[in-house]
């Protein structure tokens, strides 16, 4: 087990406008990723407007970290 520390940005633009409709969007992807890839745990995420910080630990296969963000990244 490691933990893992991610992050991605957006190429253009600030779609990630911190309001309850956002909130739920990106807690919605995160549960919805979470429960698709099981064996790896979220530890802690913050979102920015245009970027976002993640901690995760892969408690199976080290693979899954690629099908999480894969699955995170997309939607």
């Amino acid at each position: 087990n490691a933990l893992y520390m991610i992050t991605n940005r957006l190429a253009e633009g600030l779609p990630l406008v911190a309001n309850a409709f956002i909130n739920s969007l990106v807690y919605s992807v995160l549960a919805r990723t979470q429960e698709a890839v099981p064996d790896v745990e979220i530890g802690s995420f913050h979102f920015m407007a245009n970027h976002y910080h993640g901690f995760i630990i892969p408690r199976g296969d080290p693979k899954d970290v690629s099908k999480f963000l894969d699955m995170l990244n997309g939607e």
